[in-house]
């Protein structure tokens, strides 16, 4: 069963929408925030896991997979 949009026009599909990418947004920072403290206890690099990150996210923005 999904949801039920009232009205179901573009605005409220939009809006919709960029709620889910919010929280989609929160809960990756969650993640990135508690791989960061296991970097920290176990003496790996952060800047190398952030580096790792942004190139992947780099890559979508160049059209990569």
């Amino acid at each position: 069963m999904g949801v039920i949009l009232i009205p179901d026009n573009k605005e409220t599909r939009k809006t919709l929408n960029q709620k889910s990418r919010e929280e989609m947004k929160l809960k990756l920072l969650k993640d990135i925030k508690m791989d960061l403290q296991i970097c920290e206890l176990e003496g790996w690099n952060k800047k190398e896991y952030l580096t790792d990150l942004k190139e992947l996210i780099d890559s979508f923005m160049k059209g990569g997979k």
